[in-house]
């Protein structure tokens, strides 16, 4: 199954979990940036998870931030 594509609504910075470091680091995503990730979990109410195809993961993204396209 292929993975789907995210356009960021506004700039928001998350914690970006990359899966070859012990430690996450802060990550940046744009306004009207598009990203293609493997899938997305919804972990908080209004907050979701995007895990990429190589296991990195942005963490605690506010739902209302993003668009499915």
């Amino acid at each position: 199954m292929g993975g789907m594509r995210v356009k960021f609504n506004k700039q928001v910075t998350v914690d970006f979990l990359d899966n070859q470091e012990e430690h996450g680091r802060d990550k940046t995503f744009y306004h009207n940036q598009i990203v293609e990730v493997e899938r997305m979990e919804e972990t908080v109410r209004g907050f979701v998870d995007l895990i990429f195809e190589n296991g990195d993961a942005a963490i605690g993204i506010p739902k209302q931030g993003l668009t499915v396209l």
